[in-house]
């Protein structure tokens, strides 16, 4: 079964808005680069943890979070 897919574009220019790179996000979820591509293309499932970590560095709204997670 093939894991959730995020909205990588969207996710990638709000990275971008705050001045930051993907590398920042895997840094705060404490994997490498290619294991975030991972899960960013679907290829492994996201822990919830790690969306909140996620929403919390990048301050994302509810509805950013949405968009991004589709939750």
């Amino acid at each position: 079964m093939e894991a959730r897919m995020v909205n990588k574009n969207y996710l990638k220019y709000l990275v971008a808005e705050k001045g930051l790179q993907m590398k920042d996000l895997a840094i705060i979820l404490d994997i490498s680069c290619p294991s975030l591509y991972s899960k960013i293309k679907g290829k492994v499932e996201w822990k919830l943890s790690d969306m909140k970590k996620i929403k919390e560095f990048l301050e994302l709204s509810d509805e950013d979070f949405k968009k991004i997670f589709g939750l």
